[in-house]
């Protein structure tokens, strides 16, 4: 696609949950060129580094389906409807894991589905607690 401006021409409901929704987008340029996009919309993520007093990162063995194995990973979650980044890093830190930061950092924001991803905040945040 080159740099030629598309506007969103329609927009169809394809699923929505309290998570996120997914739309079918059609897009269409002043020459009538089109292009159509299954996007998801949502308040964003955060991923956590959780560290010990010594250094150590916390990690997650589980199961995910889509693999049909297990999997190491660090915690993270789907930010809810009016929870700020670090509220969703603290809740989800203690969901996955059992245990509260005593302290927290935001380390950066970013898009880990750009592209496929059209959610309000555009971006997704790391946070890095001690616990």
């Amino acid at each position: 696609m080159n740099k030629e401006k598309y506007k969103e021409h329609s927009k169809v409901l394809l699923h929505s949950s309290d998570k996120h929704d997914i739309f079918e987008i059609l897009y269409i340029n002043k020459s009538g060129k089109s292009f159509s996009k299954v996007v998801i919309d949502s308040p964003g993520a955060c991923l956590i580094l959780a560290e010990d007093i010594y250094g150590n990162l916390l990690m997650l063995k589980q199961y995910r389906k889509s693999i049909d194995s297990f999997a190491f990973e660090l915690p993270a979650g789907t930010i809810k409807y009016g929870e700020t980044p670090i509220q969703c890093a603290t809740r989800e830190l203690k969901e996955e894991t059992g245990f509260k930061a005593y302290k927290w950092r935001s380390v950066f924001n970013y898009n880990p589905f750009i592209g496929a991803h059209e959610n309000r905040r555009r971006d997704s945040d790391l946070h890095r607690g001690r616990h």
